[in-house]
């Protein structure tokens, strides 16, 4: 990841996640996975255009909800990073933006799922002036995620060029035992947990497998979540040594997994089936890549896996210069994709204007208290 697009935040207390990546196959959605689980009882899903205040909806809920004593999960757009793509109240109630790119409708109306349609407090005569307006800015849009994703394709192809440069460099054997010690070790502190307390700990999910995806390439560059470091009491800092650290924890994960050993993870921003971040729920240790755009680096309350120990130095002297051109290659089509996300972006929040200024807000938060004393229970 390049420094230059790099912005790493924490959402302070909340349990922060994304719904969605924008990565070099273009854009990812988890929504069916995140909010549409076999735990998730009933379904709201939102309609609006821009600007018409489904992320305030959402907030405003969530919160009201913790007030009552309620737990919340939020989850974030991974392109407007500021803004909300949907909530998970009590593990059973979802609340989520079903707008494009990520259009859905009921799946069973009625029974589990309705829909809010937050169109009904727009006044369509303020809009209708502005429709050509409006239209130009979707197509600047649209042609800006365009080349965004044209440039992460690029910088995926040469990040796969970076990895055969440095795959040969490595003790293979050495790290595949020592990721297998980890879990192993890991493992231990789950069997020592006896009785009631481990009975209750799986009760509450915490042993299920989850997409946990932290960190998002969007508008504002690359943002990040604490959430997965916060949770864990032992944690994990992989030293990112020639682009080594996500082949240790796509390896970790892989030794996990056939262990039958319960992960939560968050993938590569680009690269969105290579694990950047685990935390395993039983233990509660977590691994993340060394990396100053996840303002992990010289953290001292993590503990180091020093990556030198697998690498050849030998065969490392032979690809050097190869390696460092390549990456440099590779930071400036992020910047490239950085720059074209962040045309969309100021599209976007073009387009956003027209619909704020035809809202009737007033009406649309009477609606949702009344939503949140007759729904939320």
């Amino acid at each position: 990841m390049s420094d230059k697009v790099s912005e790493s935040t924490s959402i302070g207390g909340e349990k922060a996640y994304f719904a969605a990546a924008n990565t070099k196959d273009g854009f990812i959605s988890y929504f069916d996975t995140v909010f549409f689980g076999s735990d998730i009882k009933r379904r709201y899903i939102i309609k609006g255009g821009p600007g018409t205040g489904k992320s305030s909806f959402m907030r405003r809920v969530a919160l009201w909800a913790q007030k009552k004593g309620m737990d919340a999960e939020y989850y974030y757009c991974s392109s407007d990073t500021s803004s909300l793509d949907g909530v998970i109240i009590d593990g059973r109630i979802a609340i989520f933006d079903g707008t494009a790119p990520h259009s859905y409708d009921t799946v069973l109306p009625g029974a589990c799922d309705e829909i809010i349609n937050l169109g009904e407090f727009w006044d369509a005569d303020r809009l209708s002036p502005h429709a050509d307006e409006i239209r130009e800015l979707g197509e600047r849009k649209k042609a800006a995620y365009a080349h965004a994703y044209g440039y992460l394709a690029a910088a995926g192809n040469v990040g796969g060029v970076l990895e055969g440069i440095i795959k040969p460099c490595i003790k293979w054997d050495k790290m595949v035992a020592a990721a297998h010690r980890l879990c192993e070790k890991s493992e231990k502190g789950e069997k020592s947990e006896k009785g009631d307390k481990a009975d209750k700990r799986k009760e509450d999910g915490v042993y299920s497998d989850r997409i946990c995806q932290v960190t998002a390439f969007g508008t504002a560059g690359i943002v990040h979540f604490k959430t997965l470091s916060e949770l864990a009491s032992e944690r994990h800092i992989v030293e990112n040594y020639y682009g080594t650290a996500p082949l240790f924890l796509r390896t970790l994960y892989s030794q996990a997994k056939s262990m039958g050993r319960a992960v939560w993870v968050s993938f590569d921003t680009v690269d969105h089936v290579t694990p950047t971040e685990i935390y395993f729920p039983d233990s509660k240790e977590h691994f993340c890549i060394s990396d100053a755009s996840l303002n992990y680096v010289d953290d001292v309350s993590f503990r180091h896996v020093n990556m030198k120990r697998f690498i050849d130095a030998d065969a490392l002297a032979d690809i050097r210069y190869s390696y460092r051109v390549a990456r440099q290659i590779y930071r400036s089509l992020l910047d490239l994709a950085a720059h074209e996300l962040s045309l969309a972006g100021a599209a976007h929040a073009q387009i956003e204007k027209f619909y704020v200024s035809a809202m009737d807000f007033a009406r649309q938060q009477k609606f949702c208290t009344e939503f949140m004393e007759w729904k939320i229970i």
